[in-house]
């Protein structure tokens, strides 16, 4: 389970690393349309965290 975690999180570091940055870059001026573009691509990242914090409570006390 642990390299389960270890591997979310470092695919949520590399996406916000590389094609977050990259978004990011690309969208400017910073309007509206170009706020939701950079959520919608900041999202696969976040979920990664989220899932990754929810295996590490859940697995609280246990060997990962």
């Amino acid at each position: 389970m642990r390299k389960y975690v270890l591997c979310l999180k470092v695919f949520g570091w590399v996406w916000i690393a590389l094609v977050f940055s990259v978004v990011i870059a690309s969208l400017q001026p910073f309007n509206l349309k170009n706020y939701f573009i950079t959520l919608a691509v900041f999202a696969p990242a976040f979920g990664a965290f989220v899932l990754a914090r929810s295996l590490e409570r859940k697995n609280w006390g246990r060997d990962l």
